[in-house]
């Protein structure tokens, strides 16, 4: 798949109902997962910031779960951490990125924040791309069924956020829809003091025509003019939607900070190889790995 800088289609303004944690999806072939957590704080995406939780909305979850004490230290306390790395089919790159992602189904939105943080200058060819395979048909990565969110720097240095949409053999792409947040630029996070590179995206995760959450997901945090990008999983190939991670919807009753709470931890890191242990002891048949 070239990673080129593009537009976008309208996307359906329906809301969408669906029960978070009515079905996970099932593991096609691979074990590689990236789990969506059941948002609590409405983060600001506007901002290429990590920001703290002072003054951010709260979705209905979120208002039940500070009524029963809960509280929240940043806009992403409420999110897994999926680790990605040198994806090793392309040039080599240093350290690794890091993902964090929710979904309100209060209003249909998935909030996401990528994080390379040994990335400390910005140079063209700097992007996030969060693609989304709607049905998982198996087929290719240009199907109709494949809707796709960019947010960086094109091959001129030109900052900007793009919609990608499988058109059969190639992509559709359009300016932004008016409902698509994003931005990204260099800030301090909870992974580096130093500012680093920070992509964050507000987008509605379905299609038109499909309505369904994502069955299939990869994210890529890179440079398409150096090809080098760090990928979950790590050697996926993005042309084959089969080598892209499960997408993973907990019920509400598995919010985070919830486990760490139940620890008496305070706050610690989640990481999606603890969500995975622990989806898959509340699942039981339903395996998550």
């Amino acid at each position: 798949m070239g990673l080129t800088a593009g537009g976008i289609f309208a996307l359906s303004q329906t809301p969408f109902l669906y029960e978070i944690g009515e079905t996970i999806p099932s593991v096609h072939g691979q074990s590689a997962s990236i789990v969506i957590a059941p948002a609590l704080i409405r983060p600001d995406c506007s901002v290429a910031e990590y920001l703290s939780s002072v003054g951010r909305p709260r979705t209905s979850l979120g208002k039940q779960k500070e009524s029963e004490g809960w509280r929240f230290d940043t806009e992403w306390d409420d999110t897994y951490e999926t680790v990605l790395l040198p994806n090793p089919n392309y040039s080599p790159v240093q350290g690794r990125a890091y993902f964090r992602a929710k979904y309100d189904a209060d209003i249909n939105r998935l909030y996401a924040i990528g994080i390379w943080p040994l990335k400390t200058t910005i140079v063209a060819g700097d992007i996030l791309n969060l693609w989304f395979d709607t049905r998982y048909s198996g087929s290719s990565a240009t199907s109709f069924d494949r809707l796709g969110f960019w947010a960086g720097w094109d091959e001129k240095g030109v900052k900007g956020g793009w919609v990608v949409r499988g058109k059969g053999e190639n992509y559709y792409w359009d300016d932004m829809p008016s409902d698509f947040k994003w931005n990204c630029g260099l800030a301090a996070s909870p992974y580096s003091q130093n500012k680093h590179l920070v992509f964050k995206l507000d987008v509605q995760p379905t299609m038109s025509d499909t309505q369904e959450l994502p069955k299939k997901i990869t994210v890529v945090i890179g440079n398409y003019v150096d090809h080098k990008y760090f990928t979950n999983p790590q050697d996926v190939d993005l042309d084959v939607t089969s080598t892209w991670a499960d997408g993973l919807y907990p019920p509400a009753s598995q919010a985070i900070p919830e486990l760490p709470k139940s620890l008496g931890l305070g706050i610690v890191p989640i990481t999606v190889g603890m969500a995975l242990l622990f989806l898959k002891g509340r699942y039981g048949a339903r395996k998550c790995i």
